[in-house]
C-alpha cells in the first residue's frame, strides 16, 4: 500500500497548479477543435463526391465549347484545392496539438506549449488561413462563387441597364478581392501573439484586419444579392409574360437559381454576424466556429452543384416556349414562332432563355440536349430560311388549288 501511495504522490508532484491549468485549457481547445473538424469532414465527404461527379461530367462531354470546359474545370479544381487545403490544415493542427501537448510525456508542460507555438509560427498556419479565405466571406471560394453568380445573372438579363449592372457587379467583386488581398497581407506581416490565458496562439489579428474582413464580406454579400435579385426579377417577368405549359422548365430553373442564391446569401450574412458579434459564451463560440467550418465547405459546393444542375436536364434551352422579349411589349407569336430584337437579329424560340446571351456563350446553357423545331433546323443550315419559305408557299398553293 505504501508503494502505491508513494507513486501517486510522485506523479502528482510532476505537475504544478499552473501546469494543470494549462493542460485543462489545452484540453478544452482540443475538444473545441475536434467538434469543428468533425462537422467540416462530414460536409467534405459530400463535397468530395459532388466534385468527382462534376469533374466526370466536364471531362466526359466532348460536345461543349473548349473555353467553357476549361473555365468550369479551372473553377472546380480551384475550389476543390482550397477546400481540401482548409480541411488538411485543420486536421494537421489537431493532430500536432494532441501529439505535442498530450503525448509528449517526458517534456515539461511549458516546453510542450513552446514547441507547439513554434510549430504554428514556423508553418504560418494562421496567415495561410487568411490567404485561403477561411475567415468571414472573403477569399477565392467566395470570389469564384460571386463571379459565377454574376455571370449567370448577366447572361439571362434582358431588362436594360446591362452596362450599369455589369459595372456595379464588377465594383463589388473587385472590392471584395482587393480588400481580401489587403487583409491577408496585413495579417501575414503581423507577428504571432500568444494568449496569456491559454498559452496558445491567439486567433484574432487586430482591429485593422477585423475591419477589412467585415468590409470584404459585405462587398461579397452585395454582389451575390444583386445577382440573385436580377435572376429573381427575370423569373417574375418571364412567368408573367408566358402562359405556355412548356415554360415550366424555364421557370423551374430560374426558381432554383434564385433559391440557391438566397440560401447562399443567408449563409454569408449568418457567417458575417457570427464573426462580427463579440461573445464570451463558450457555447456561442463553439456553435459559431462549427458553423463557419461547415458553411465554407457548403460554399465550395456551389460550383459542382451548378455543373450537375446544368448537365442533368435543367437547361432552359430544352424548352420550346414561344418567346416574349422582356425589352419589348407583349405581342402574339407569328406562324414561324420567331421574333426580332431591336438590332434585327433572329431570336430562336429555344435560345431566348438559355443561359447564353449569344449562341451558347454562357456555361449554364445546354444546347446539346435541345433538339429544336423544324424551322430552327432550317434556319441553322445554309439557305435554310429560303427553303422553308419555298415549302410554305408550295403548301399554300396546294391548299388554294384544293379549295
Amino acid at each position: 500500500m505504501s508503494d502505491w501511495g508513494s507513486s501517486d504522490n510522485e506523479s502528482s508532484s510532476l505537475f504544478t497548479s499552473e501546469d494543470v491549468e494549462l493542460l485543462l485549457t489545452a484540453g478544452q481547445f482540443a475538444a473545441f477543435s475536434s467538434k469543428c473538424m468533425i462537422g467540416e469532414l462530414l460536409m467534405y465527404g459530400a463535397y468530395f463526391a459532388l466534385s468527382l461527379m462534376a469533374m466526370y461530367t466536364i471531362v466526359s462531354r466532348r460536345a461543349q465549347r473548349l473555353s467553357r470546359k476549361y473555365f468550369l474545370l479551372t473553377a472546380l479544381l480551384l475550389t476543390f484545392s482550397i477546400a481540401t487545403l482548409l480541411c488538411g490544415f485543420d486536421i494537421a493542427s489537431i493532430i500536432v496539438l494532441y501529439d505535442i501537448i498530450f503525448a509528449d510525456g517526458p517534456s515539461p508542460v511549458q516546453g510542450r506549449f513552446d514547441t507547439y507555438n513554434a510549430w504554428v509560427g514556423r508553418t504560418k498556419i494562421q496567415p495561410v488561413g487568411y490567404w485561403l479565405g477561411s475567415v468571414g466571406d472573403m477569399g477565392l471560394l467566395y470570389i469564384i462563387s460571386d463571379i459565377l453568380a454574376a455571370w449567370r445573372a448577366m447572361a439571362i438579363w434582358k431588362c436594360g441597364s446591362r452596362r450599369l449592372l455589369w459595372m456595379v457587379q464588377f465594383f463589388f467583386i473587385f472590392s471584395s478581392f482587393a480588400l481580401w488581398i489587403g487583409c491577408a497581407t496585413v495579417a501575414s506581416l503581423r507577428p504571432m501573439a500568444i494568449s496569456p490565458f491559454t498559452g496558445l496562439p491567439e486567433h484574432g489579428a487586430g482591429p485593422v484586419v477585423h475591419k477589412l474582413i467585415i468590409t470584404s464580406s459585405i462587398a461579397s454579400v452585395m454582389a451575390n444579392l444583386i445577382a440573385t435579385g436580377m435572376i429573381g426579377y427575370t423569373a417574375h417577368v418571364y412567368r408573367r409574360n408566358t402562359n405556355h405549359a412548356a415554360a415550366i422548365p424555364a421557370v423551374r430553373i430560374l426558381a432554383v437559381l434564385t433559391e440557391s442564391g438566397l440560401m447562399y446569401a443567408v449563409i454569408q450574412i449568418a457567417r458575417l454576424i457570427f464573426m462580427a458579434v463579440p461573445s464570451s459564451s463558450m457555447r456561442f463560440i463553439t456553435f459559431a466556429s462549427v458553423f463557419q467550418n461547415i458553411t465554407q465547405i457548403i460554399t465550395a459546393m456551389y460550383t459542382p452543384l451548378l455543373i450537375l444542375l446544368t448537365h442533368y436536364g435543367y437547361s432552359m434551352a430544352d424548352t420550346t416556349t414561344p418567346v416574349i422579349s422582356m425589352s419589348q411589349p407583349r405581342y402574339r407569336t407569328s406562324s414561324t414562332r420567331e421574333h426580332r430584337r431591336r438590332s434585327g437579329a433572329m431570336l430562336d424560340t429555344t435560345a431566348e432563355f438559355s443561359f447564353a446571351e449569344e449562341s451558347d456563350s454562357s456555361f449554364l446553357s445546354d444546347p446539346y440536349t435541345s433538339k429544336g423545331s423544324d424551322s430552327e433546323r432550317f434556319n441553322r443550315s445554309p439557305g435554310g430560311a429560303d427553303e422553308l419559305g419555298l415549302l410554305r408557299r408550295k403548301e399554300e398553293r396546294l391548299d388554294g388549288s384544293t379549295m
